[in-house]
């Protein structure tokens, strides 16, 4: 009997045995799929694939009507096959030097719409270094350069189908930049957001750390985020990017190699083969012996002693100027391995990594009134073939089966659930489903979308900083403005709905539901003026903040408040600002803000205005103050809010932002199941930690003259475990049940 009961355990043990070597196999199977089928970055060259990108300047690259000398003309030609895959070019955000107009800050001739303009480039990718340098990085995180921002944005975005990698605050941890750690995550965060807020799907966001060979752990101090980063990079001089490649790979990102010379040495004077064998051997070996995560590739062909900037510190790169270098260069790029210009380039660099897809999307505003419109865009990646969207009950249209913008209406109140499938070759398919994902609110009897105390301490909005000159001050909602004289053109400050920092977008598409206007009182302070006249012209704008550089929406001020209605119900066409064939109209789903210009440019004076001369440009105090957005206003309140991110592990921060409308006198917020702290009072921004796992949802009560709303979001937080490990559970009850995590 004793026997029979040994068999029996023994059976038992082999049996337990067996079911955890399935397991632990199934688990394997499932990280090797993981890893082995990952998705692909935004832009990710195929497997085994890599593209080449010349910089850094209109003379390094060549090609252009009036750079004719350079890498094209000298080292490849324009013919098929070898021509760059992309080109490098900066800009800053100061006034966007090197977008449109020409600028050299003495390390070369930068204008990034001369490639867009040749036909020699029309099939290469823009990499576009974005300085931040000069204070611009703190005026980035706060907002005050949120006008040149849509400027970017807006160029960029008329670029598409084109793809731009944009590396935000490039070399972020050189010390010549000065750049905080702090204050560079948040103004790279703020940047994305805007960018996503426009829905701009041609861009990449590369995240680029200088030569210094800083660890990866160094690294991790400067990080935005995985949701915020599609490609991590690095410059490589004299070192090899540091801890930069083993990062790329544990936080399965793509990598590009940003900037690339050799460093101290001349291609004119020295021997080609030492120097080929001693940098640029090392170069293209790292890249190809890392081609798993090394993706791209920018070198910088150019003789930097010839440029003030860089005189007797980088040497001179140009591969032409060295027979051997050159020979050997041209016999590298041949190899299959290099992506360059092609009439396919943009659609293997959209279309991703490997055969996987993966369904996404996004809508302009997730809250709306019925009957008004919304749209909806696909940002779904991968090779994909077909789309289907269900857009919930009550919407019209209610399905889809194009990638969008699709512009929908609700009849129906309530919250609606949102579907998108996508399809890719041999019947793949992927879905996203985003519960509770819009709210439509009943259209109230007042169509006021927007309304301030003209006395009270609060604001609804408030000034970016003012370019130039220009100085602010605030007294309770009431800003002071002092412009300095006319500077031959529009002087112009903005004025954003909300926060001034996170602008709320209003729909001024319907005329009949929600009559597009904007009322303010503004007046002068003749105290300090050095004139009597003033002009003052008033703008509404939407993600580009540009004038139409007309006398529209002109007025006189005086010294006593003038209660102005603006009616934007009539397209506005902004030219000042933009590209050369103009703007286009405003997009009236999406106004964040007013534009105010002082003293009318392009002008000689005297000039007439309602059949007064003005003498000269004002010089003086404005105060301005938005009353409402909107008509019949009375005191409307909109509870909402939005969160810095959707998916954390237990004891990381989310920081939760109110995003309500109206006059509101009391704030009251419940985090969900395990947050800490699970309530609180108090505008906020609040910074909530979870104990445990799984969906979280948060609601906001916002209270007021005119009574209280309460905006919940169900399954909002998503708190899951970012470990990435597989195993298994003990045995603990000796039954022969283990579980899977």
């Amino acid at each position: 009997m004793e026997e029979l009961k040994n068999q029996l355990t023994n059976l038992k043990m082999k049996k337990m045995k067996l079911i955890k070597l399935t397991l632990l196999a199934i688990c394997t199977l499932l990280l090797q799929i993981s890893t082995g089928f990952a998705q692909c970055a935004k832009f990710e060259p195929p497997s085994g694939k890599a593209l080449l990108i010349i910089g850094q300047d209109e003379d390094a690259t060549g090609g252009l009507t009036n750079y004719t000398n350079g890498y094209v003309e000298n080292v490849v030609g324009t013919t098929a096959g070898i021509f760059p895959g992309g080109v490098t070019t900066y800009t800053d955000l100061t006034n966007n030097l090197g977008l449109y107009n020409e600028t050299n800050y003495g390390a070369g001739p930068l204008r990034a719409q001369s490639y867009i303009e040749s036909s020699n480039y029309s099939n290469s990718v823009i990499a576009i270094g974005l300085d931040l340098q000069s204070g611009q990085l703190a005026q980035a995180a706060t907002g005050a350069l949120d006008g040149n921002i849509n400027n970017l944005i807006y160029w960029i975005n008329n670029q598409n189908p084109r793809p731009i990698f944009l590396r935000i605050g490039y070399e972020f941890n050189a010390t010549h930049n000065g750049y905080d750690g702090a204050t560079y995550i948040k103004a790279w965060q703020r940047i994305v957001n805007m960018f996503r807020t426009a829905n701009v799907t041609n861009v990449a966001f590369v995240w680029q750390a200088d030569d210094s060979q800083m660890s990866e752990s160094g690294l991790a101090a400067w990080y935005p985020g995985d949701t915020y980063v599609d490609w991590v990079g690095f410059s490589r001089f004299l070192g090899n990017g540091g801890g930069m490649i083993s990062f790329a790979r544990d936080h399965k990102k793509p990598c590009m190699i940003a900037e690339s010379t050799p460093q101290g040495h001349h291609t004119s004077t020295e021997d080609g083969t030492t120097l080929w064998n001693n940098w640029y051997a090392p170069l293209f070996s790292q890249v190809h012996s890392n081609n798993d995560v090394v993706k791209a590739l920018c070198y910088i062909n150019q003789n930097w002693d010839a440029q003030p900037i860089w005189q007797n510190t980088f040497g001179d790169s140009k591969i032409q100027d060295n027979a051997t270098i050159k020979a050997n260069w041209l016999t590298e790029i041949k190899n299959t391995m290099w992506l360059h210009s092609s009439s396919t380039l943009f659609s293997t660099l959209q279309n991703g990594c490997s055969g996987s897809i993966t369904a996404d999307f996004v809508s302009n505003t997730q809250r709306v009134y019925a009957g008004l419109s919304l749209t909806f865009t696909s940002h779904s990646s991968g090779n994909i073939t077909g789309y289907s969207w269900d857009f919930g009950s009550g919407a019209s249209p209610a399905t889809s089966a194009v990638a969008g913008p699709v512009s929908v209406s609700y009849s129906t109140t309530g919250l609606k659930t949102v579907k998108l499938t996508v399809t890719g070759p041999g019947g793949l398919t992927n879905t996203i489903t985003k519960t509770s994902y819009i709210t439509v609110d009943a259209v109230p009897t007042s169509t006021c979308m927007l309304l301030d105390d003209f006395n009270s301490s609060a604001t609804i909005g408030k000034f970016a900083s003012p370019p130039n000159a220009y100085t602010h001050s605030q007294s309770g909602s009431d800003w002071v403005v002092s412009a300095p004289a006319g500077q031959g053109e529009w002087d112009f400050w903005t004025y954003k709905f909300n926060d001034g920092t996170n602008a709320k977008s209003f729909n001024f598409s319907d005329g009949a539901t929600t009559k597009a206007i904007v009322t303010l009182k503004v007046k002068k302070n003749p105290a300090g003026a050095t004139n009597s006249d003033a002009l003052l012209k008033i703008d509404l704008y939407d993600q580009v903040s540009a004038t139409d550089g007309t006398f529209s929406n002109m007025i006189e001020l005086t010294t006593s408040y003038q209660t102005i209605q603006v009616d934007f119900t009539n397209f506005l066409i902004n030219k000042y600002g933009c590209a050369l064939a103009g703007c286009g109209p405003l997009d009236l789903y999406n106004i964040i803000g007013a534009q105010f210009s002082i003293n009318p440019g392009f002008v000689t004076y005297p000039i007439t205005f309602n059949g007064k001369t003005f003498s000269q440009a004002y010089k003086g105090d404005i105060d301005i103050d938005i009353i409402s957005v909107g008509t019949g206003c009375g005191n409307v309140i909109l509870s909402d809010f939005t969160a810095n991110t959707f998916s954390v592990d237990k004891n990381q921060n989310v920081i939760f932002t109110n995003a309500s409308n109206g006059t509101i006198t009391a704030y009251s917020w419940d985090f969900g199941t395990g947050a800490t702290p699970p309530t609180a009072t108090g505008i906020g921004p609040h910074t909530v930690t979870y104990s445990s796992y799984g969906l979280k949802t948060v609601s906001l009560t916002v209270t007021g003259t005119a009574g209280s709303d309460t905006k919940t979001k169900t399954g909002y937080i998503n708190v899951v475990s970012k470990a990435g490990s597989c195993g298994l559970y003990s045995d603990e009850y000796n039954d022969g049940v283990v579980f899977l995590y």
